[in-house]
């Protein structure tokens, strides 16, 4: 990863840290159902971690742990990672909260063989991570260097198509950021807050990168990994932050104007030899 690089990513993880708290209490996170016992993860996410019971696993880019505490709940053995450290010190608070334990560590993605002494059964990321990082190869190469010969990494995230969906007069059309697109995206202050607190303007210039699918894969394959499997998913469970998805009776948010259905999910399950 190069210097510049380094930069725009302590920009990002600046935004990180503002968001933590008002995260922690918005409707959208919903850290109260969760203590009583509500779901934090959905339907794709437990189907393609599967059966996790005993496991040892990591969630990396875990924010402030909601979702791997109930991993714990399923039974998972966890570990949780952020580049945000208040973010990790209310994860440590909810764990305490909760009751259920896991350990969290702050790293960010390139620095997980350096801070996280042990190794997984299956390391787990989902929904809105790739975009913040520049280099998917170092991504990968420390993914695959946290997992166990045997285990496997599980990912569910946003379709690269549906970042590039944009609202337009003639309605949604598929334009706006390009699909392919090698150069950093620069995102100033204008008004809006993130996708869990609309209603709270963010004060922080971000920086993100588009990734195509193709980049994700090879990625992963150039690593070491073997890919299992992979599904699109013509829906997503979360569509209120972009203009151009419809939300359906069954909460799932699509793209209204295709008869067949637009990509808006992924996920991967790749598995690392013995």
């Amino acid at each position: 990863m190069i210097e510049s690089d380094k930069y725009l990513m302590k920009c990002n993880q600046d935004f990180w840290n503002s968001l933590v708290e008002e995260h922690y209490v918005s409707e959208f996170y919903g850290v109260d159902r969760f203590l009583d016992g509500q779901n934090a993860l959905d339907e794709i996410e437990l189907d393609v971690l599967g059966e996790i019971t005993g496991k040892d696993i990591l969630h990396v880019q875990c924010h402030f742990g909601l979702s791997t505490l109930n991993l714990v709940r399923k039974g998972g053995c966890v570990a949780g990672a952020d580049f945000s450290y208040k973010a990790v010190k209310v994860a440590d608070k909810l764990s305490k909260i909760s009751g259920l334990k896991a350990k969290f560590y702050e790293s960010n993605v390139y620095e997980l063989s350096e801070k996280i002494p042990d190794k997984f059964d299956i390391v787990f990321t989902s929904y809105g991570v790739l975009c913040w990082l520049p280099d998917l190869g170092e991504w990968a190469r420390q993914i695959a260097s946290r997992i166990y010969p045997g285990g496997k990494f599980c990912m569910v995230e946003f379709h690269p198509i549906m970042q590039a969906l944009k609202k337009s007069s003639m309605g949604p059309v598929i334009i706006g950021e390009p699909y392919f697109n090698e150069e950093v995206m620069e995102f100033l202050p204008d008004g809006s807050g993130s996708y869990a607190i609309p209603e709270v303007p963010s004060r922080h210039t971000t920086y993100e990168w588009a990734h195509p699918i193709s980049e994700i894969i090879t990625s992963l394959v150039e690593a070491g990994l073997h890919i299992q499997k992979m599904e699109e998913y013509p829906y997503t469970t979360q569509g209120g932050f972009s203009e151009c998805l419809t939300e359906g009776q069954d909460g799932l948010w699509r793209y209204p104007e295709s008869e067949f259905g637009v990509p808006l999910t992924f996920s991967i399950t790749a598995g690392k030899p013995n």
